[in-house]
């Protein structure tokens, strides 16, 4: 199931991002989204996760309008993780897992794939704001999506968890998933054998060859 854009223009009012135009990613691989702060990475991720309408254009998930789609719907073939993970919510990390249609056992075994056994009755309340992050990224994991739109999801991780974390993106990736990451992180995404676009988004949108040096990326922000 390929990610296509068309014609997509997004953002706030009067401050659109790109425009970005027409981009068609394939049904497998990481695609990265870099650039500097204020950008628009995340306003583009969230349009790209239909959580935000574009200003024009449309977005494709295969021949389904994600923006047509109804939440339900569209929770079948993308998840998202936000770059910033709640911090305020009273469930248990093992409360949140159980949302997932999953069995109990798979729920444990994504726990301590992305974070630690241990958290299983620890509210998210009570976790560090990194820790959060990896519960959430189990929670993604579970959904089991063909497209997993994950915003800034090392900046809470350590530098031990943010390497676990490219190497899952990489399994995800070699069993036909598709997943779309923004990143300051590019000493980390160099060399991924999952990746297959690094996109820059700035005054204009520009695809970089994925065997650039990292000097060279930093140089197109």
């Amino acid at each position: 199931m390929k990610l296509a854009l068309s014609g997509l223009v997004c953002g706030y009012g009067r401050r659109p991002v790109g425009p970005v135009g027409d981009r068609i990613w394939s049904d497998s691989g990481l695609h990265a989204l870099i650039g500097a702060n204020g950008a628009g990475k995340s306003t583009l991720i969230r349009t790209l996760a239909g959580l935000q309408s574009p200003l024009a254009g449309t977005v494709h998930l295969g021949a389904k309008d994600v923006h047509r789609m109804r939440p339900a719907e569209r929770a079948q073939f993308v998840s998202f993780v936000a770059s910033t993970p709640p911090s305020a919510s009273g469930l248990t990390a093992g409360e949140v897992l159980h949302l997932m249609d999953a069995s109990n056992a798979e729920r444990h075994r994504a726990l301590e794939r992305f974070g630690e056994a241990g958290w299983w009755n620890v509210r998210l309340s009570e976790l560090s704001d990194g820790q959060r992050q990896r519960v959430m990224l189990a929670r993604a994991f579970l959904q089991d999506t063909p497209w997993l739109l994950l915003d800034e999801p090392t900046a809470f991780l350590d530098a031990a968890s943010r390497t676990r974390l490219f190497g899952h993106l990489n399994e995800l990736a070699a069993r036909g998933k598709g997943v779309v990451i923004t990143t300051h992180d590019l000493h980390l995404l160099r060399g991924q054998p999952a990746l297959r676009t690094v996109n820059v988004l700035g005054k204009a949108w520009r695809e970089l060859p994925t065997e650039a040096s990292i000097s060279d990326w930093e140089s197109a922000l």
